[in-house]
């Protein structure tokens, strides 16, 4: 099994804040490219590894939100496939970006990965 590198580059991670902070305490939601590269072999501990690199953050658009609370966030999955697809042409993968202003306990039915932050938590999550 593949071991998983996930590097959020600074200016990415500063994008999402700001999209993803509101000011209504509401979750909020941001898709992030990611580049990939298989590493066979890692030379320090011989496992193979999956090393993903942000690429670009794209908000969700607003006419896809649906609703949105201080425990959810909902939206139209349209603009999703949508860039699956511009993914999927250019050797990238799909990742969600949402935010959890009241902290990140017991909040996520999705394998995520938990970035601590000034006002909440924010979870990335992968899509194959």
């Amino acid at each position: 099994m593949s071991r998983l590198d996930f590097t959020l580059q600074e200016r990415h991670e500063a994008e999402l804040r700001a999209l993803l902070h509101r000011p209504d305490g509401h979750e909020a939601a941001a898709y992030v490219l990611y580049g990939v590269s298989r590493v066979a072999m890692d030379p320090w501990d011989r496992q193979s590894r999956l090393r993903l690199t942000s690429y670009r953050v794209i908000p969700v658009p607003d006419e896809d939100l649906i609703s949105a609370s201080d425990k959810h966030v909902t939206w139209s999955t349209k603009s999703f496939l949508d860039l699956c697809r511009v993914a999927k042409a250019e050797g990238l993968i799909v990742g969600i970006a949402h935010s959890h202003p009241g902290g990140y306990p017991e909040f996520s039915t999705h394998v995520a990965l938990p970035l601590n932050l000034r006002h909440g938590a924010l979870s990335v999550e992968f899509c194959p």
